[in-house]
């Protein structure tokens, strides 16, 4: 996925409460990305943790695209998701001395990087 477009996520998954429905946040993305659209209806979580898991998935693509500028492999793009919707984001794969993902200005080994 382009950085553009995981940009563009990103600003939309801004406007979306995290307790409204996945079909909204279907709906938010679908212009965006329809997979993305159709992998978000086929999650059987609830709205704010399929909320919680994409909007880590944005931001650890867009710090793997920052850092190497160049998109993901569609491995590591299923490694990310797998370790988001598992909750281990501690196990992302982000250089540890590389911004943090979440965009709270630390380094990833002293916010979700701790183990």
């Amino acid at each position: 996925m382009p950085a553009r477009d995981l940009f563009q996520l990103k600003s939309a998954l801004r406007t979306v409460d995290s307790a409204e429905s996945v079909e909204v946040l279907a709906e938010t993305v679908e212009p965006v990305s329809a997979p993305l659209a159709r992998w978000l209806r086929g999650q059987s979580a609830e709205p704010p943790v399929v909320a919680t898991a994409l909007s880590a998935i944005v931001g650890v693509l867009l710090t793997i695209w920052i850092l190497s500028e160049e998109p993901a492999t569609p491995g590591r793009l299923d490694d990310v998701i797998d370790k988001a919707l598992a909750g281990r984001l501690d196990e992302m794969p982000i250089p540890r001395r590389g911004a943090c993902f979440c965009g709270s200005g630390k380094k990833y080994k002293s916010c979700h990087g701790r183990g």
